[in-house]
């Protein structure tokens, strides 16, 4: 008898070190637990679960219908319609989504859940996990962008090594909405280009004609 009482406070003991492992590597991952039951909503979130949401653990009852609360309103169809076709097909889904803390931080996660079925087939709970990726959505968001500007400088480099329409007289540029501008304009505008004005010795002499005189007059070294 007391040595069947020694191996159950062993097994008891082995048990919550496995469980304080497991907490300490959700935590070092971003990554938490949780699990549903289909018929009444009822449900256990991990500690990592309340703390990617935002939450204190155990803050608030976990249920389906607080966990749908989380997830941000655009997202919301696209979430129950993967959780109910996982559902109907007794599988598994994966999906991106994002969530908005009750500060109004918005996250990132890596949503995955699976189909636990009963001793009849039936589906009867909904377990998954949930990851932190928004460090790593908002750097693909950064490069995207840093992408998108550089295609749209190459896009202008391009426009300027072609054909430009200038007007013979005047010398404006007309753009592709059909809008004219002034060279200067036009160029800083689809470039990185400024530009600093003066005149050269021609029109300098042309619009004010007692240059040339002074210059004829001056001596020479």
């Amino acid at each position: 008898m007391e040595a069947a009482e020694n191996e159950w406070k062993q097994i008891e003991h082995e048990l919550c070190e496995s469980q304080e492992r497991l907490l300490k590597a959700e935590k070092v991952a971003h990554l938490g637990s949780w699990e549903m039951d289909i018929a009444t909503g009822e449900s256990k979130w991990s500690d990592e679960f309340y703390r990617i949401c935002g939450l204190e653990p155990g803050a608030v009852k976990a249920s389906a219908e607080e966990g749908f609360k989380l997830i941000h309103p655009e997202d919301r169809p696209r979430a129950s319609k993967s959780v109910s076709q996982a559902i109907e097909a007794g599988g598994t889904y994966n999906i991106e989504k994002r969530i908005v803390r009750p500060d109004g931080n918005v996250r990132y996660v890596q949503s995955i859940g699976e189909i636990v079925a009963d001793a009849q087939g039936q589906p009867q709970k909904l377990v998954g996990s949930f990851l932190d990726i928004t460090e790593r959505k908002e750097a693909d968001i950064t490069r995207e962008q840093l992408i998108e500007r550089l295609q749209t400088a190459l896009a202008e480099v391009k426009l300027l090594s072609g054909l430009l329409p200038i007007c013979a007289s005047c010398k404006k540029i007309r753009d592709t909405q059909g809008h004219w501008h002034q060279v200067e304009v036009y160029i800083r505008d689809h470039s990185e280009a400024e530009f600093s004005h003066s005149l050269c010795p021609g029109c300098a002499e042309t619009l004010y004609p007692e240059l040339r005189s002074i210059r004829k007059n001056k001596p020479s070294n």
